[in-house]
């Protein structure tokens, strides 16, 4: 199957790309479990698909404009 017919379809389907969907899927987990765990920040960007803390902790706070560390004590329960 052809990568941009695959997008295509796939954007029709959700109503975004197969990359900015993937990124909003690992956010919400990692939203989730900033709010719900006390696991560390590295083990978190381990668990939503990221091979190190400082390249989630950039995409995290491009994505909820808070650090994970600053999200995490703004949600606590």
């Amino acid at each position: 199957m052809n990568r941009s017919y695959l997008t295509r379809i796939f954007k029709h389907a959700t109503g975004y790309t197969p990359q900015s969907y993937l990124l909003t899927y690992r956010m919400k987990k990692a939203s989730a479990l900033l709010k719900d765990s006390n696991e560390s920040i590295a083990n978190i960007a381990f668990l939503v698909g990221y091979s190190d803390a400082y390249t989630f902790s950039k995409a995290f706070k491009r994505c909820k404009e808070l650090s994970p560390t600053e999200y995490r004590a703004k949600h606590a329960r």
